[in-house]
């Protein structure tokens, strides 16, 4: 079976990671004649996410007893709208000023250490340049175990556009996205969303 790779990408509160849980949990259910589907969600922001909690704890005493989707809603400095989740955004805007493709490594990282998993939904990708590690050199010689056989998808939620699931030709030439994957979609549901991964797992 091929190794997908599925970025999911929005705009901050309108479900991204709704789907991604939701289209993992499609995916249990499905069995293929070509071997085990094991899919996982990942964030982008997954390394920076204990250093935020620990920031947080610093200006808010109860930070450590909330969950991460907790923290991300809580205010640390109320004067200055500083919330969980803008501690992330920040962390996230200053180790990608530091190397644009750091978060993309720590992806590559984790997915070369959890071979057994071949879909990857990445609950949170953000930028466009970051499509573009996948057809890096670095990306074939530093991981060619997994960048031999894997597929890249990109999907565009927008609670703003009717919802409706198509392919996501409007993006293709818009440098926003900077679309060079195999697939784009747009507003897909979980099961759709599942069906179409699992079309290219096969």
């Amino acid at each position: 079976m091929r190794t997908v790779i599925v970025l999911i990408n929005g705009e901050a509160q309108v479900g991204k990671s709704t789907l991604a849980r939701n289209t993992l949990a499609e995916l249990d259910h499905l069995s293929s004649p070509f071997g085990t589907l094991n899919p996982v969600v990942y964030s982008l922001v997954e390394p920076l996410k204990q250093f935020s909690k620990l920031f947080g704890q610093m200006l808010n005493p109860t930070v450590p007893f909330l969950t991460y989707e907790e923290f991300k809603r809580t205010t640390l400095i109320p004067d200055a709208d500083v919330t969980g989740r803008s501690v992330i955004l920040e962390m996230g805007l200053m180790a990608r000023r530091l190397h644009p493709d750091v978060l993309m490594y720590a992806l590559a990282d984790k997915m070369m250490s959890n071979q057994d998993r071949n879909i990857w939904i990445i609950e949170n990708w953000g930028f466009p340049g970051e499509l573009d590690f996948f057809t890096k050199p670095i990306f074939y010689s530093r991981y060619s175990q997994i960048a031999v056989n894997a597929t890249v998808v990109t999907v565009h939620v927008d609670e703003r556009a009717t919802r409706r699931y198509e392919h996501n030709e409007q993006f293709d030439n818009d440098s926003r996205f900077c679309l060079r994957a195999s697939a784009q979609w747009l507003n897909p549901t979980p099961a759709q969303l599942a069906k179409e991964i699992y079309g290219f797992a096969a």
